[in-house]
């Protein structure tokens, strides 16, 4: 008899070939081992599949039907094919800490009630230099803690596999099917946070504008189904992607990302840095 792993990794790309093969091998590097690896190919056209295709570890699943149908439609395909009673979430340009999976897990079977679990990420650029933190709250209850965007860093959850078949993202959420998955189902689940970083999450320096103008209409069109109001959330959001456009033609989006993520310790950033360098020498 085949014996099943204790957790699913989920990995889903397109067109993520300068960055995909941080994201495999920082989670094969984990310190806790019994987990599946689903590589999920979202149609890509660069060589992102040859990348995947060229690690060899029997942990590793790569599947491929040459479509392109979407990050929601992929997660939720992965959700079906997982064999593990947890399944981790991890993003194809993003580095995972060493100890993420080993410490989630921890707290995970000392709080069986939790359904989803996150934590706090360290931002990093294209070149994998740390800009700072994101954090997020400990435990997010309401629909203003998911529309304030302090539910959960989407990459770095951890659940219940049983949570996330029964409870499916919104294919038609485009670049918010978490926003549109939590709003739905906080109000019926146990969700929480680490409030320390277990991701080095790849935001500043990468080109972003077109993500985040998809991102804010995406926002706007869950915004506007609730039935509360919810007329002050949709102003800002339109204020932000009007400013975002202004500091990407004026080029100093770089110099944003410094200032609005300059909120750790220089001792910090090169303790963490030192790690990402050391973890692909």
């Amino acid at each position: 008899m085949i014996k099943k792993p204790f957790l699913t990794v989920g990995l889903p790309f397109y067109n993520a070939n300068k960055f995909l093969k941080y994201a495999i091998q920082s989670t094969l590097n984990q310190s806790f081992s019994d987990f599946e690896l689903i590589l999920l190919n979202d149609g890509s056209t660069d060589s992102s599949l040859e990348i995947a295709r060229s690690f060899k570890d029997d942990r590793i699943v790569v599947i491929s039907d040459g479509d392109n149908k979407g990050l929601a439609y992929r997660l939720n395909q992965i959700s079906q094919l997982a064999n593990g009673k947890y399944l981790a979430r991890m993003d194809s340009d993003d580095i995972m800490h060493v100890d993420r999976l080993k410490i989630q897990l921890e707290y995970l079977s000392s709080n069986e009630n939790i359904d989803v679990l996150g934590s706090n990420a360290y931002v990093i650029d294209s070149e994998n230099i740390i800009y700072g933190k994101m954090s997020v709250l400990k435990s997010p209850k309401s629909l203003n803690d998911v529309f304030n965007n302090q539910c959960f860093i989407h990459p770095t959850v951890l659940g219940k596999t049983k949570w996330f078949q029964n409870n499916q993202y919104n294919i038609e959420s485009i670049r918010m099917e978490d926003v549109e998955l939590w709003s739905r189902t906080i109000s019926t689940s146990n969700f929480s946070n680490l409030n320390i970083p277990l991701l080095y999450y790849r935001q500043a320096g990468t080109p972003y504008l077109s993500k985040y103008l998809k991102s804010q209409k995406g926002f706007r069109k869950i915004l506007r189904k609730e039935d509360t109001n919810k007329t002050k959330l949709l102003f800002y959001s339109y204020f932000k992607s009007l400013a975002f456009i202004i500091i990407t033609i004026l080029g100093i989006q770089k110099y944003f990302f410094n200032k609005k993520f300059n909120n750790i310790s220089e001792d910090i950033i090169n303790k963490e840095q030192k790690k990402i360098n050391i973890y692909f020498s």
